[in-house]
């Protein structure tokens, strides 16, 4: 008590010998701050000129590819007219060193610049990329084989027959020569060092020293340090010893594939060394201050105020035991209080922040699921017709019913994505709990991966009221859950069973509902659970994995399935002894229900006119094919316009897709109505729900089919809509 007094004594004497030093070193060390975030935003503003620059490069190639591909005389192969077209653009172009096309066994049959023989280009990145992706393929850094000395990167574009298939590979090299002249006329601050490289990090253009480092892979170092820093720009030190400040931007292509990244540093030191200097002097000033100041006070102090201050620890001493000394307690209680505010309210800004990512991540899997349906009619309809097709002991028939069943489990999917998103309304109905299991255990030995054995054992028929696709995805993500418990691996075991209303082996607890159960155990070989875990397992948004590896959201979506079933949870656990989650449903009578089958028998044709708008052209062409073999005279477009401007009779049935590019397909139903009163309207959607209802209310007599269907359904749902007495399919 006595030395604290002392040292309250030497403060104010601190603070009255100090002010002006400290005042100067803090001001300092802000106009330090302020100079280090300049620099950065002249980093970042470098960057981001260089990466607009070679953007625009990879913007023009792009343009350029797609063009070359709806040329005719790259379509036929035809190379000397072809190579006559493109010769004018090159000489307009030079930062292209050529650009062509080669077929797709990869030889070259098309160059705008003047070549010898023919060079095969099939080990090219540009064109096995384009082949694979039928999109915008991406190379790396190479010397060109017909452009002798010139070294650039280049970029392909697939060119498709009437067909559909690909007959050649545009492609179009961007020269490292005119990248760097490109760099080269921009003014840069001082000292600073500027890289353009490809994504495998050679280089294409640099500052200073280009064209020493073209074609040479960057500093490895200093690339992987700038990629791997939380935040950027980040504080390196360059090829020459200077320290800079780096950022590191990415130039893309349309799909977001990297097609280039840029580095470009600021030198610090010519900013911060005088003032670093400036502030180290007035630090040791400061210091041999203090130390004079604090000499002096501890001497006076010990000298003049020795008794006074022992006098005033003794009354410190009283009054900490009275009311004073109680109101001291109170404020650290409320301190204490504030702290625990301030913490909940970081876990809540946690949890909103998480419930925006995961709103987020529910419209993209509506999005992705609503175009993997076009996919998926395409596939079903076409395996349908090969079907019908091939005589019934035809060894293909084997492979079409595969496909078929492949695309049976892929629709499903897209249920699950669609309900996920909420974009679908459950249905619950009477299911097996030990067949929704037994059918998850291929999928989850492709997810578990080779490091985790997986058993499941049903023993007995297990009837409960769910959702199939939620059950399946709470039985997902426990053993997913268990998975990532058991990082050198270990084994799962999947357990369903049903337990009588007396059964021993049945749960403890008022929640528990009476009669019989059907058990669901999840058992693995992990690192288990403390109890303080075990306590906030089912909270939402609570998780134990790293950042980025984990919402909180799993078991707090399988307690929910649970409880909408009317069951129970539990969780056993030791640390070190693994972990087993059982799940406990009530028994409902009756057989499970499973989807009936559209029969062939009815699918049959007619000899109606029908129009057909759909904008996926792949399913526009299987819709028309699918209908036209059965009788049915089909015009078909892509788009409201083309249809609004349709000339002739009346057609008998009108087929369209509810959302459009221009508009939607219930507006334009309502438009056709008023001009063919006669027609009837079936309309197609991969949605459903509450995504309908917000494009509009379908007239009272139209027809739905939801996407995806097979080519027996859809026959079956347009004579459905063709004769309204007969009731859909």
């Amino acid at each position: 008590m006595f030395a604290s007094l002392r040292v309250h004594l030497l403060a104010p004497v601190i603070v009255a010998v100090v002010p002006i030093l400290a005042i100067f070193v803090a001001s300092a060390h802000a106009e330090r701050q302020l100079l280090v975030e300049q620099a950065a935003g002249a980093a970042t503003r470098v960057a981001q000129l260089v990466a607009e620059r070679n953007q625009r490069a990879v913007d023009a190639a792009r343009g350029l590819l797609l063009g070359i591909s709806r040329m005719r005389a790259a379509a036929s192969l035809d190379g000397r007219s072809c190579s006559e077209s493109l010769a004018p653009l090159l000489e307009r172009e030079p930062i292209f060193i050529n650009i062509g096309a080669v077929r797709p066994d990869g030889l070259l049959f098309c160059s705008a610049a003047p070549r010898r023989g023919a060079p095969n280009l099939s080990d090219r990145e540009f064109f096995r990329a384009a082949l694979r992706s039928r999109g915008l393929g991406v190379g790396e850094f190479v010397l060109s084989r017909v452009v002798r000395g010139e070294g650039g990167v280049s970029f392909g574009y697939p060119v498709l027959g009437e067909r559909g298939e690909i007959v050649a590979v545009a492609f179009a090299s961007l020269a490292a020569a005119g990248l760097q002249r490109e760099l080269d006329g921009l003014e840069l601050p001082p000292g600073s060092e500027v890289a353009v490289l490809d994504r495998n990090g050679a280089t294409l253009s640099a500052r200073p020293d280009g064209p020493s480092w073209t074609g040479r892979p960057f500093d490895p170092r200093l690339l992987a340090a700038a990629r791997a820093a939380p935040a950027r720009p980040v504080a390196l030190e360059g090829n020459d010893g200077v320290r800079r400040l780096y950022d590191l931007r990415a130039v893309t292509a349309p799909d977001g594939t990297v097609a280039m990244h840029v580095l470009a540093g600021v030198p610090l030191g010519a900013v911060l060394d005088p003032v670093n200097r400036l502030t180290t002097r007035a630090v040791i000033g400061s210091l041999v201050t203090i130390a004079v100041a604090l000499a002096f006070a501890a001497v006076a102090a010990e000298l003049v105020l020795v008794r006074r201050l022992r006098r005033i620890a003794d009354a410190s001493r009283r009054i900490a035991g009275g009311e004073i000394g109680e109101l001291a307690a109170r404020f650290d209680e409320m301190a204490r209080a504030l702290e625990d505010l301030d913490g909940e309210k970081r876990v809540r800004d946690e949890q909103l922040r998480q419930a925006g990512k995961m709103e987020a991540v529910g419209q993209l899997a509506g999005g992705v699921a609503h175009d993997f349906n076009n996919l998926l009619t395409v596939i079903l309809s076409a395996a349908s017709a090969l079907r019908e097709r091939l005589p019934a002991d035809h060894p293909a028939q084997e492979d079409t019913r595969e496909i078929a069943e492949a695309g049976e489990r892929a629709a499903s999917l897209t249920r699950q994505l669609l309900a996920f998103s909420r974009r679908q309304q459950l249905a619950p109905r009477i299911v097996d709990l030990g067949e929704t299991t037994s059918g998850l255990e291929r999928m989850l030995r492709r997810v578990l991966g080779e490091g985790v054995a997986l058993s499941v054992a049903v023993r007995g028929h297990a009837p409960v009221h769910a959702d199939p696709s939620q059950l399946e995805i709470a039985i997902l993500n426990l053993a997913v859950n268990a998975r990532d418990a058991m990082p050198r691996g270990g084994r799962i075991e999947l357990e369903v069973a049903l337990l009588a209303a007396n059964d021993p082996a049945r749960p403890a607890g008022e929640d528990v509902p009476a009669g019989p159960l059907a058990a669901l155990v999840v058992r693995d070989t992990g690192v288990g659970i403390d109890a303080a875990t075990r306590a906030r397992l089912f909270e939402p948004f609570f998780t134990t994995k790293g950042p980025g590896r984990g919402t909180g959201l799993g078991l707090a979506i399988v307690r929910g399935v649970v409880e909408d079933c009317g069951g129970v949870i539990r969780v056993d656990s030791e640390p070190g002894k693994g972990t087993a989650f059982r799940l406990y449903f009530p028994v409902r009578t009756g057989a499970a229900r499973e989807a009936v089958p559209v029969p062939i028998a009815e699918a049959r044709g007619g000899s109606e006119t029908i129009l057909l708008v759909e904008d996926d052209p792949h399913l526009r062409g299987v819709i028309r094919r699918t209908l036209a073999s059965r009788g049915y005279a089909v015009r078909a477009v892509g788009n409201a316009v083309e249809a609004r401007t349709l000339e002739g009779a009346a057609p008998h049935l009108v087929v369209t897709d509810v959302v459009l590019p221009d508009g939607n397909g219930i507006e334009l139903a309502r438009d056709l109505a008023g001009r063919w009163p006669s027609a009837a309207f079936l309309f197609i959607s991969g949605y459903t729900g509450e995504h309908l209802a917000a494009v509009g209310a379908l007239p009272p007599n139209a027809h739905l089919l939801a996407k995806p269907f097979s080519a027996d359904v859809l026959l079956v749902r347009v004579r459905a809509a063709l004769e309204p007495a007969r009731p859909a399919a």
